[in-house]
């Protein structure tokens, strides 16, 4: 092919979709179409068998003839009875097409569904280098998040269309789906419903979008891939005048990954978990042993409640373990929930393999905590809640730096009577992190001790 100038354009690096898209019909239209098919053949039978039918839809009596025009042997006659009028007849090719529609259907849902593993698994290749696969990963993210975003304006669409319809015929119901509703806002805005069946769907929708979003935010945070140890406790203003704590534990622990995993896993998941404060309830949803719905609510005399309420899920991949929790802002199940002080937070931990030790590991922990409860106003001004935080990590002693390497970070507080002047839902909030910290401390370091042992035994 000739260039304008001369040149000549390799064809063989000619991308032709990229430059040519507007020629290819993409997903969403080529459903569209479909969908617009399936709905003509699910449509019912129109005018053709309606013709023995009135207004109202029952079916018309013939009119007798009148007894002044029946003479001689036809008036003799007894009238016969009207048939009967039924409605239209079951096509049966109708409904074969129908069949053949749906499950036309469910191969593209299962088709696509198979495409995005695929792209998935390629973009988690071990043998490329770590930003390369870093960029393949952040690449289908990004295709999946246009493809999301196209399934939800054609829902919109549809919604739309429907509205016209109803509004010129008749009430009736959308197609709704479990689908539908697992992707629906109430999940999205961490927000749990009543139904088990949907509430099963949204606990897993969750913790799975959390999943998908924890290589993007490593590398926010800088910490994707480090080989430095790194400790530390930012604050990072928000534009509704809150602030959000940003935690971070990146560090090296002398046991391998399989054993470590688990026993995150176990603190999180109440195995191993801190001890309950007083006036404290906690219940432990388990809907699968790797996956957990964990509620908290204390209480005081004072009648003031706090909730802590988070979705858990644990990953096992063949070179990484990882753990992703996110609070849950509202439950249908628990209705006076608005009523008090939620706790919002969310974070990731991986744990895998240390590139040169075989008996070490990393363990990459990322937690965010919004500092004050989502339904009262921010006290003070940005400066001070950063600087009131900063105290309160500090006399509380959270990210300090392990005393032995190859161990978790974590200290007893050095002046634990901060948190008496405190409101009682910012003091259980920290005092609660504060265990979780030190539970973690002492779970992990546990793995390392045992392993050290087992180790030296076996090399006398």
């Amino acid at each position: 092919m000739e260039a304008d100038g001369g040149g000549t354009i390799d064809e063989s690096t000619w991308d032709v979709y990229q430059d040519l898209h507007f020629l290819f019909a993409n997903d969403v239209e080529l459903n569209n179409e479909l969908a617009y098919v399936c709905d003509l053949l699910s449509e019912p039978a129109s005018d053709d068998g309606a013709s023995g039918m009135d207004e109202t839809g029952v079916a018309a009596t013939p009119t007798p003839p009148s007894q002044g025009t029946a003479t001689g042997a036809a008036g003799k006659r007894k009238a016969k009875r009207p048939k009967e009028v039924t409605g239209p007849s079951i096509n049966p090719s109708r409904i074969r097409q129908q069949q053949q529609i749906k499950c036309l259907r469910d191969q593209v849902d299962e088709l696509k569904a198979q495409l995005f593993e695929a792209e998935r698994n390629a973009a988690m290749r071990f043998d490329v280098s770590v930003w390369k696969r870093v960029a393949r990963q952040e690449l289908f993210e990004r295709s999946k998040a246009i493809h999301e975003n196209e399934q939800l304006r054609a829902e919109v669409q549809h919604q739309a269309t429907f509205i016209d319809e109803m509004e010129k015929v008749l009430r009736k119901k959308p197609r709704l789906s479990l689908e539908t509703d697992v992707q629906s806002e109430a999940w999205q805005a961490c927000r749990l419903a009543a139904q088990a069946s949907l509430r099963v769907a949204a606990i897993h929708a969750i913790a799975d979008r959390q999943f998908r979003r924890m290589q993007s935010a490593f590398v926010a945070a800088n910490i994707f891939d480090c080989t430095d140890d790194i400790i530390r406790a930012t604050p990072k203003p928000q534009p509704n005048n809150s602030v959000i704590l940003e935690y971070v534990y990146h560090v090296t622990l002398a046991a391998p990954c399989h054993l470590v995993g688990p026993a995150v896993w176990n603190v999180w998941n109440g195995t191993r978990g801190p001890p309950l404060p007083d006036g404290a309830v906690q219940t432990n949803e388990y809907i699968d042993p790797t996956t957990l719905y964990q509620a908290f609510r204390r209480s005081n005399d004072k009648h003031e409640t706090v909730h802590s309420n988070i979705v858990w899920k644990y990953y096992i991949e063949p070179r990484r373990q990882a753990i992703v929790w996110r609070a849950v802002l509202d439950d249908a199940l628990v209705p006076h929930m608005a009523d008090g002080a939620i706790h919002d937070e969310w974070g990731w931990a991986a744990v895998v393999p240390h590139p040169s030790d075989p008996s070490a590991c990393r363990l990459t922990l990322l937690l965010n905590i919004v500092t004050e409860p989502i339904q009262d106003e921010s006290r003070g001004s940005e400066d001070a809640l950063i600087e009131e935080s900063l105290e309160q990590i500090k006399k509380l002693s959270f990210v300090e730096p392990p005393e032995a390497p190859g161990t978790f970070p974590g200290a007893p507080a050095t002046d634990a009577t901060i948190t008496e002047e405190l409101p009682f839902d910012k003091r259980t909030f920290m005092e609660r992190g504060k265990q979780m910290e030190l539970a973690l401390k002492r779970a992990i370091d546990d793995v390392i001790d045992d392993f050290r042992r087992s180790s030296s035994q076996g090399t006398e």
